[in-house]
């Protein structure tokens, strides 16, 4: 489940690398909305993968730390984009981007949590833990 969805990360590296080329417009966005349906497949498995493994009570800290942790950076990528074209010249720093995304996805598949984490199917029971009423959890199994 998570190794499919981390797959669909290195798609991320086609915009870069097409902007690197450079691409006529129409392959270019061809390459965006690949990128983007790609993007879409992770952040199910990923979103699925979080429900799953982090115990309700605790999935609104989990999720805001790991919001934290994909935005926490932006700034500074931002602030090295224009050094690093001046150092390197557009081209090379698109195509480091692409390496880069490259590179990082293929250490996250090295994870054996990544690769092995499989999709669970927990039927849904008639008490509910916390002693809310079972009723809800019923109607919730007959709609699924």
């Amino acid at each position: 489940m998570l190794f499919v969805g981390t797959l669909c990360v290195f798609p991320l590296a086609l915009p870069s690398a097409a902007l690197a080329v450079p691409v006529p417009v129409v392959v270019l966005c061809a390459v965006m909305f690949v990128t983007g349906v790609s993007l879409e497949v992770f952040g199910v498995s990923w979103m699925i993968a979080l429900h799953q493994e982090i115990p309700e009570e605790k999935l609104s800290r989990v999720s805001a730390y790991d919001w934290f942790g994909s935005v926490a950076l932006v700034p500074a990528a931002m602030a090295l984009a224009g050094p690093a074209e001046t150092a390197f010249g557009r081209p090379e720093a698109l195509w480091g981007c692409a390496v880069l995304v490259v590179v990082v996805t293929a250490a996250v598949l090295c994870v054996p949590d990544v690769r092995n984490l499989r999709r669970r199917s927990r039927p849904l029971t008639g008490a509910a833990p916390d002693g809310a009423s079972a009723g809800a959890g019923n109607r919730v199994a007959e709609l699924g």
